[in-house]
């Protein structure tokens, strides 16, 4: 019983590495620059670890594991990219533990082993893609040109002066 287990959860990672291989391709498309080579790295682990899983089944059952046709949903943003995948290695991670601990053949567990920790690895990769995305500073459009010195506004008119007031003290008399 607990070999259809392992076969079952194996089966489960085949395909769920092929998916994976499947979306780290088309996530590559969509990263920016400093991210690619980690987006690429993962991607062609993925490749690996399906080739790894896939001599695993042949060693288990004689026979070549067969995989329908599923394709992974892709996201609409490199953004939504990097969360989903970053979930996935989590569960990854988890589902490598249980079949580790369901074997004491050592290859077998040697394997899974590899894997796994590629798998915590991507998680690392990822997150280090969502801090330079963080880091990003947005794009500005380049500075206006200076605005030139504005002219002092003219000055209004000035009212007109009111009468003077008489002097304080009488004129003296002409003479």
């Amino acid at each position: 019983m607990e070999d259809l287990r392992f076969l079952t959860m194996l089966h489960k990672a085949l395909k769920d590495e092929k998916m994976a291989a499947e979306y780290y391709e088309h996530l590559m498309k969509m990263a920016p620059h400093e991210c690619k080579p980690h987006i690429k790295h993962m991607m062609e682990d993925e490749q690996k670890h399906y080739e790894m899983l896939s001599h695993m089944y042949h060693m288990l059952t004689g026979m070549r594991p067969m995989i329908d046709g599923h394709h992974p949903e892709m996201p609409a943003s490199f953004h939504e990219g990097l969360h989903e995948a970053f979930m996935d290695q989590m569960e990854a991670v988890e589902h490598y533990r249980t079949m580790y601990l369901m074997t004491y053949n050592m290859k077998l567990r040697d394997m899974i082993f590899e894997i796994m920790t590629d798998e915590m690895e991507h998680g690392m990769r990822l997150n280090f893609c969502c801090c330079m995305m963080m880091m990003k500073k947005p794009e500005m459009p380049p500075p206006m040109p200076p605005m030139p010195p504005m002219p002092p506004p003219p000055m209004p008119p000035m009212p007109p002066m009111p009468p003077m007031p008489p002097p304080p003290f009488p004129k003296p008399p002409k003479g």
